[in-house]
């Protein structure tokens, strides 16, 4: 009988050792990053101005965040887009101030950089460990999936994720009634250009 007593205590002591592991790992859940852009339909919303053609594609819908992220990001504040940009012009173009702004309502919402994604996914999914290699390389690899910055040369392309902050309790509906403003690409005569759409209306 002693034993028995003796192994079922010894199973006691190893399941709570084990327990602080089982929440360690638990909270250390990183945001998967998508390795392609995302398949299927074709662009929310497509425009040019002055040789510069915009087209950007929203993320919309449950199945579609956990396809591509794992996870349901507008229920925590971040919304994502695919966007595509290409100069058609005979010069270069300067992204390095491009800025993007959700209205809804009257309230007043950002584009998120890399840093801003993954602090507020940190904070808002209850991340408390993380390994600093697990760390840089989920920012590596959402850097390069990122929309790039900078001087776009004639006849090229660029194109990448761009994220939103978005109000966490409007979920998969945040972009119901906004408007979404990107503004501040500089063409080579210093003349800026500005785009403004809203998600929801789909152009053929």
């Amino acid at each position: 009988m002693a034993a028995a007593g003796n192994r079922g205590l010894l199973r006691w002591s190893l399941l709570l050792s084990a327990w602080p592991l089982w929440i360690f790992l638990a909270s250390c859940a990183s945001l998967k990053i998508p390795v392609n852009a995302p398949a299927g339909s074709r662009p929310t919303f497509r425009a040019s101005r002055e040789g510069v053609t915009l087209r950007a594609q929203v993320i919309e819908g449950r199945e579609s965040y956990w396809e591509l992220f794992d996870d349901e990001l507008p229920l925590i504040g971040i919304a994502a887009m695919w966007v595509r940009i290409e100069n058609s012009r005979a010069g270069p173009i300067d992204l390095s101030d491009l800025t993007w702004t959700l209205q809804s309502g009257s309230e007043t919402f950002s584009g998120l950089s890399v840093d801003q994604v993954l602090e507020r996914y940190y904070e808002r999914r209850g991340v408390r460990f993380y390994s600093l290699n697990s760390d840089r390389k989920t920012r590596e690899d959402l850097e390069r999936v990122t929309l790039k910055g900078g001087l776009l040369p004639a006849s090229a392309v660029d194109q990448g994720f761009v994220f939103l902050e978005v109000d966490q309790f409007s979920g998969h509906g945040w972009s119901r009634g906004a408007r979404l403003f990107a503004r501040g690409i500089r063409l080579e005569s210093r003349q800026r250009i500005q785009f403004e759409f809203s998600p929801v209306d789909a152009q053929p």
